[in-house]
């Protein structure tokens, strides 16, 4: 990650995408809940400048839509996300699309710290978001 920087510093974007893309490959797991978080946001932001820059709406949209119940109010990925989403979208467009996207959801069976559990999702945009609320109850129906 540290080449993608020093490239998105030098305005390299093709060459910080891909080094983000090898180190998404050898990336290590840590199994602190911060540590892991800060880190893929870290990513994404990274990705995002990437291809903000790049002029790269579609992949802007994959980095930034699963992760956007993760993301803060005035976090620079949601600016970056709700910028984009405007010059294709009106706010009422995208406000009856999100809402729309709550009436279906859908559950997948994956392994959290194996652990098996359902982990229920919306589609927004053609993307997968993992409904957190309805993961939480599910991991507390665990313990």
């Amino acid at each position: 990650m540290k080449l993608a920087s020093i490239e998105l510093r030098n305005k390299n974007y093709e060459q910080a995408v891909n080094y983000l893309d090898e180190a998404q490959k050898y990336s290590y797991r840590v199994n602190c809940g911060n540590a892991f978080i800060s880190d893929l946001f870290d990513t994404v932001n990274m990705y995002s400048e990437c291809y903000i820059n790049l002029k790269n709406d579609e992949k802007l949209y994959d980095v930034l839509i699963p992760v956007l119940n993760l993301l803060r109010e005035n976090s620079a990925g949601l600016s970056r996300l709700h910028k984009t989403l405007l010059k294709k979208y009106k706010k009422v467009e995208l406000k009856k699309l999100f809402e729309e996207s709550f009436k279906a959801v859908y559950t997948k069976e994956t392994v959290i710290n194996n652990t098996n559990i359902t982990v229920n999702y919306i589609k927004f945009l053609n993307r997968d978001i993992i409904y957190m609320i309805l993961i939480l109850k599910n991991y507390l129906k665990l313990r």
